[in-house]
């Protein structure tokens, strides 16, 4: 590396509280990522949250492999980024602070890493090229001060921006929104993007390294297929797909597309899938849907409708009185088989959630027939359970289904 522009050495966060606020008067990132160079002694990169490069100084190659690639390219390589997040990004946290790292991929030119995130969103990562010089005791607390100083610039307000439409899925994703924003977002998203739709979320997890890779996926996901839109919302990844063919289930070829955009997603966890549906500002709605489905589900994606009854009474399971909903025989029978070895339970259950067929439940609990039927008497006579009865036998159905929830 060049050293003609630099001379790194110890200095105080108080320089750098005065230096990088100073900055704050031209408001611009551009001047901001060049004092912080000069600050610093050592080259300086400011990417946006989807690592497309904000800025960079000097403005020159340097003759390294990261910052040479974004002089001229612009963005890094998703392959870069994704190994950056796995090898680096291991905290439990859900954003990184500044941290030095001189291990792995940056052997050859270490670095400090830092994110500008706040109100539960990236905005942008920056790099510190140290290379060769050396760390001082102080560098990471003026690190952190720098990316203050990037906070305040990149996150307020800018008169006479126009909201992107991952604001206007945000907008509608919000139910208590003021109604004719909700409306003015319906009707800039269906500019580029048609009815039928179908919204898929996909939980993001609590480290750095996840909430890193599904920032990045709000830009690449839209950059990968055709009428889609994503945005962070909450603890989610929320993506919108407009042209959907299917009314009220999706065609085949639909549900191997999802999936397929899943499993990409998969280092998020499991996605899931609303309902197809017409009208954005039921987005919310369908939000709930995808939610409930991602809730039910398994697989690496999950779909509403499939999820039934499942879904039902995992929105019960959710009522804070929902163990008031369930049959009292059911704790005395776990206790009589505590009791006396006995195995009741597990019987009455399997054969209630297999609709008293009894092949079905024997074969499950690898039982004879005969032995299924003599437990059921049973707990029929020591219970006076009237188990055949319709009513009762849809009761227990839905008790245990809703203990499965809980």
């Amino acid at each position: 590396m060049t050293n003609r522009f630099f001379t790194h050495k110890q200095r105080q966060p108080e320089e750098a509280y005065q230096t990088f606020f100073n900055a704050l008067h031209h408001q611009s990132l551009q001047e901001m990522v060049k004092t912080a160079s000069l600050f610093f002694g050592v080259p300086v990169l400011l990417t946006n949250e989807h690592y497309h490069l904000i800025s960079l100084y000097p403005e020159e190659e340097i003759g390294i492999s990261l910052y040479d690639t974004m002089l001229h390219n612009r963005i890094l390589p998703k392959e870069l980024i994704e190994s950056y997040q796995l090898e680096y990004l291991t905290e439990d946290t859900s954003f990184y602070e500044p941290f030095y790292a001189d291990k792995g991929q940056v052997e050859n030119c270490p670095r400090i890493f830092g994110e500008v995130y706040a109100a539960g969103r990236i905005f942008g990562h920056f790099a510190i090229m140290m290379s060769t010089e050396p760390l001082y005791d102080t560098d990471l607390k003026c690190a952190g001060i720098f990316c203050d100083a990037l906070k305040f610039l990149m996150t307020r307000p800018r008169q006479g921006s126009f909201n992107s439409y991952s604001t206007y899925l945000q907008n509608l994703l919000n139910k208590n929104m003021a109604a004719d924003i909700r409306v003015f977002a319906r009707n800039e998203i269906s500019r580029i993007m048609n009815p039928r739709y179908a919204l898929m979320v996909t939980p993001v997890g609590r480290s750095a390294s996840q909430h890193a890779f599904a920032a990045m996926s709000t830009s690449t996901l839209p950059s990968n297929y055709y009428e889609v839109l994503s945005t962070i919302s909450g603890d989610y990844l929320v993506s919108l797909f407009g042209s959907v063919k299917g009314m009220d289930s999706y065609r085949d070829s639909e549900k191997k597309f999802f999936t397929g955009t899943a499993v990409k997603l998969k280092r998020l966890g499991r996605s899931g899938l609303s309902c197809p549906f017409s009208d954005l500002l039921d987005v919310p709605k369908h939000f709930r849907e995808a939610v409930l489905a991602w809730k039910t589900g398994t697989e690496s994606l999950s779909i509403f409708y499939e999820k039934m009854p499942d879904a039902i009474f995992c929105v019960l399971s959710q009522q804070e009185d929902a163990s008031l909903l369930l049959s009292p025989v059911l704790e005395r029978i776990r206790k009589y088989d505590s009791e006396n070895a006995t195995h009741y339970y597990e019987t009455l259950q399997v054969y209630s959630l297999c609709l008293h067929n009894k092949e079905m439940a024997s074969d499950r609990l690898h039982i004879h027939r005969n032995t299924l039927l003599y437990r059921i008497n049973r707990i029929v006579e020591l219970f006076d359970l009237p188990v055949e009865e319709n009513r009762t036998a849809l009761y227990l159905i839905n008790c245990f289904q809703l203990l499965d929830a809980m």
